[in-house]
This record gives structure tokens, sequence and C-alpha cells, in this order.
């Protein structure tokens, strides 16, 4: 439910319960607080979520009939300035903690999955809005910093990233997208003999598409 405590500003409260044969129950709240104030909104968050063992991972290897859900739980703040008609400017900044990470445990008789360790995740999200009646387009760039509880990066995650969307619209019927993605460099968690590294270079691909609509 949403609830407004004042002229500007809404709380909104939720919970979720799941309730499993196989990993018996899972209860997430959720929560956020929102203030309106002239062309600015302001937002917290928290949050909470899980994610199941997917069936194979009871049985694959040795097996582990006693898995549990990996749980995470979130925290978030964020404003939104819009700044005349066209333009709109947000920051985001969160706090990630995932527990009873599912990881494989390799032992002399094989391998087998458990529920081990932590990972916790901060960052930053900056994202720019323009919009008109002909043109939509938007630019953001976010920093991650992914780590073990015993502070070793998570490999596979880029610390930076970014995406440029731009969307032109000749008349009612026909459009224009442009898109680019940037990720940064990134750990791979083997050697790559091919580029004689365990460093996966930055990269950025473009988009390119015309659409026909509506006829």
């Amino acid at each position: 439910p949403k609830i407004i405590l004042l002229d500007s500003l809404f709380i909104a409260v939720g919970v979720r319960f799941d309730n499993s044969s196989i990993y018996d129950q899972v209860f997430t709240p959720r929560l956020g607080l929102s203030y309106n104030l002239n062309r600015t909104i302001i937002r917290l968050s928290y949050g909470e979520s899980f994610r199941a063992p997917k069936p194979w991972d009871y049985s694959d290897g040795l097996g582990n009939s006693s898995l549990n859900p990996e749980k995470m739980k979130s925290f978030e703040i964020g404003t939104s300035l819009f700044i005349g008609h066209n333009y709109r400017f947000d920051l985001i900044g969160y706090v990630n903690k995932l527990e009873k990470a599912i990881t494989k445990e390799v032992t002399g008789l094989g391998y087998r999955w458990i529920n081990s360790g932590e990972v916790n995740t901060k960052g930053i999200e900056v994202v720019f809005k323009y919009l008109s009646p002909n043109l939509e387009s938007n630019i953001n760039y976010t920093f991650t910093e992914s780590t073990f509880s015993d502070d070793w990066f998570v490999p596979e995650i880029s610390k930076h990233s970014g995406n440029l969307n731009i969307t032109y619209f000749m008349d009612k019927n026909i459009n224009i997208n442009l898109r680019a993605n940037y990720l940064g460099e990134r750990e791979n968690p083997k050697f790559i003999t091919t580029i004689n590294s365990n460093k996966i270079p930055a990269y950025v691909i473009f988009h390119g598409s015309i659409s026909v609509l509506n006829y």
C-alpha cells in the first residue's frame, strides 16, 4: 500500500511470503519513502529479496539436498531533478548485501553446491535525460564495486559501465534509434590463452535501427 503522510511525503510498504516444500519459508519486506520538493524528488528505499536454488543445484555433482535460497538486502538513496520541461537529472547510490551465496565446493571426492560467504556491492549511477516531441535521449554511467566477505573483488563484474540512447521521431510512423553500450575492463575467472591475460578489455557496442510503426 501507498500512504500519504504529508502533501509531498509518501511512504510505500510491501511484504512477500513464500512457503516452499523444499526450502521452507522466506519472508521479504520492502519499504520506500519519497519526498517531492518543487521540481526535485528525493527517494529512500530498503528491500529484501531471494533467489531459490535451481532444481539441478540440488543434484549437480555430489548433490546437496540442504541448499537454501540466496538472500539479498538492498538500500538505495536517489534524487531526481527536473530542469525546465525537457531535462531530467538522476543521481542514485546503492548498497547491496548478498548472504548465503550459492558457491561451488570442491573436495577430493568431487564437487557440490553449498551456501557459503557474502557478496557486498556498492555503487552509484548518474542519468541525464532529454525529452522533446521529436527526440528522446538519455545517457547514464554506473560505478559498481562488488567484493566477497574477505574483500576480494568479484570477477566478471566491471566497475565501470555506461549507455547512450537516442531516438528521433521523423513522424508518427517512423523513428530512428541509435544506442551505444560501454563495459569497462573486468577480470575473467580463468586465464585466456588467446589474449594471454585474465583481463577482458573494455569495449563499446553500437546499435542502430529504423522502425516503421502503426501502419
